[in-house]
């Protein structure tokens, strides 16, 4: 039997703390890095205080011999393990000032998938999550969609994008464009080889003069007009149809979440066509 020590919480200690940490971290200078770094080790003493207590807990569990009692002691030693890979990482990366790799990171204890996203942007120089890549054909209807398995360039899916075209519609594009991150010039003699006539996939980096009178050509600002179209497409599943954020647990729930957000996409694209040429 463990006592009332055993399941004591730190939750009001460790949201004071976080707190804490997040007005520390809004400050710059000298003085401020040692109160984080202060802050930190605080925060470690209490997660290493509630991860012995798991310990304990699971332990106590693991000799009963009830089936529910071994499959929520499996879990909590799942997570043990985690939890001790987060506070390595705190004292790695904020106590001795190490830059850790990505990939050795944890980012969610719930949701171990989650990846970070390099997003270059102002304010939002990265966020957490996955990338989805999306196929659009005309008439706005979403084709095709995969959530990557890394956070890369998108530039390696593009073939199987066009085998996926291929495949569902018999025969290559007429036409092909992508945002910056997609092209190469590999993907550009792929697609040609695919037998796709027009490919507008503006290069990334400093264009020569040829280059730049190739990207000039109208069908080529016409083809990059369309993939604008599909940036709005995106911020559009974002907050319409709640891809913004995914509810579901787990890289197979992520799939899910995303699949049915894309099929009601298109139900309603489909419905909007079928309305107006009824006359509705």
């Amino acid at each position: 039997m463990l006592g009332k020590e055993a399941f004591r919480t730190r939750n009001r200690s460790v949201r004071r703390l976080t707190k804490k940490l997040h007005r520390i971290a809004l400050r710059k200078g000298e003085k401020a890095a040692e109160e984080l770094k202060e802050a930190y080790r605080h925060l470690v003493r209490i997660t290493r205080a509630s991860l012995a207590q798991a310990g304990r807990v699971a332990g106590a569990l693991r000799e009963r011999a009830e089936v529910r009692s071994q499959r929520l002691a499996d879990k909590l030693f799942h997570f043990v393990a985690l939890v001790e890979q987060g506070i390595d990482q705190a004292v790695r990366r904020v106590l001795r000032e190490e830059q850790l790799p990505a990939a050795e990171k944890v980012l969610s204890l719930f949701e171990e998938h989650t990846m970070i996203i390099t997003r270059r942007k102002v304010g939002k120089p990265r966020e957490f999550g996955r990338k989805v890549l999306i196929d659009e054909v005309e008439g706005g209807i979403i084709s095709r969609y995969e959530v990557l398995s890394e956070a890369g360039r998108e530039h390696p899916h593009l073939p199987e994008s066009i085998e996926g075209h291929r495949e569902r519609f018999g025969k290559a594009p007429e036409l092909l464009t992508a945002d910056r991150g997609v092209y190469s010039k590999a993907n550009e003699e792929t697609a040609k080889k695919a037998g796709i006539r027009r490919v507008a996939l503006p290069q990334s980096g400093r264009p020569t003069k040829k280059r730049k009178e190739y990207e000039k050509q109208r069908w080529f600002r016409r083809a990059f007009a369309f993939r604008a179209g599909v940036e709005g497409r995106i911020s559009v599943l974002r907050r319409k149809y709640a891809l913004e954020r995914c509810p579901y647990h787990g890289e197979d729930g992520m799939g899910r979440w995303v699949g049915w957000g894309i099929v009601v996409h298109n139900l309603s694209k489909i419905s909007e066509k079928q309305a107006a040429q009824q006359g509705c």
